[in-house]
C-alpha cells in the first residue's frame, strides 16, 4: 500500500535535492518542479563590502557577540580586537597573551570573552570596560578551544595536552579529565553533552553532567 501523502513527500525530496545542488543557493525554491531550481548569481554576494584593519599578523578566529553588537577577532599577533558592528571601529584591543590567539568564546550575556592561546593559557576579558579579569593556567600545551556552559560564570576548555578543564570565572578549576588531543569542542544547547573533535578521525561524546563517556 502506498503511504499517505507519498507523492507530496517525493515532491519535497525533489525540491530539497535541487536546492542542495544549487551552486548559489540563498533563497527558497518556490517555482515548483516544472523547471530546475537555480538561484541567479546576482543574488549571491560577489563584491567585497569593506575590510577590518587592525591586526599586525594573520587573523585566526572571529566570532560575533550573541547580541550582535560586536565582533571579536584573535590573531597570530597575540592580540584580540573587539570591533563595533555599528561603525566597524575598534572598541578595545586586548594585549596579554605571549603567543597566538587560537580561539575566542563569548559569554551568553555578551559582556565577556575568553581567549585561548598557544601560550597554554586562557584569558577572561571584560568587553564593557576593556580590562583583563583573569588568567587561567592549567593546560600544558596549546589551548585549542573553549565554550561557555550556558551561564556567565563557567566555561570549558580543551587543548593538545589531552586535557579538558571546567573553570569558573574566578580561575578555579571545577573539574578536569584526561581526553584525546582536542582540536575543537561543541556543547549542546541544554549543556548536557560535550563533543570533542580529536586529531585523528573521531568525535568523542561526554556526559557533561558527570563529564564521563
Amino acid at each position: 500500500m502506498v503511504p499517505v501523502h507519498r507523492m507530496e513527500t517525493l515532491f519535497g525530496q525533489a525540491l530539497a535535492y535541487q536546492c542542495d545542488a544549487c551552486k548559489y543557493h540563498v533563497r527558497s525554491a518556490n517555482q515548483g518542479l516544472y523547471i530546475d531550481h537555480m538561484c541567479p548569481t546576482s543574488v549571491f554576494p560577489q563584491e567585497l563590502q569593506f575590510s577590518l584593519k587592525g591586526h599586525q599578523d594573520e587573523v585566526w578566529y572571529v566570532a560575533f557577540s550573541p547580541d550582535g553588537r560586536y565582533l571579536a577577532s584573535g590573531s597570530r599577533d597575540k592580540t584580540c580586537i573587539i570591533w563595533s558592528m555599528s561603525d566597524f571601529s575598534i572598541v578595545h584591543r586586548f594585549n596579554g597573551h605571549q603567543n597566538e590567539v587560537a580561539y575566542i568564546a563569548w559569554s551568553p550575556n555578551s559582556k565577556y570573552i575568553v581567549s585561548a592561546s598557544s601560550d597554554r593559557t586562557l584569558r577572561l576579558w571584560d568587553v564593557e570596560d576593556g580590562t583583563q579579569m583573569q588568567v587561567f593556567s592549567g593546560h600544558e600545551e596549546t589551548v585549542t578551544s573553549c565554550k561557555w556552559l550556558g551561564t556567565n560564570d563557567r566555561f570549558i576548555s580543551g587543548g593538545l595536552d589531552h586535557r579538558i578543564i571546567i573553570w569558573d570565572i574566578n580561575g578555579t578549576i571545577v573539574k578536569q579529565i584526561s581526553s584525546p588531543r582536542v582540536h575543537d569542542l561543541a556543547v549542546s544547547s541544554d549543556c548536557s553533552l560535550l563533543l570533542v573533535a580529536d586529531e585523528k578521525t573521531d568525535i568523542h561524546a561526554y556526559d557533561l553532567t558527570t563529564l564521563t563517556f
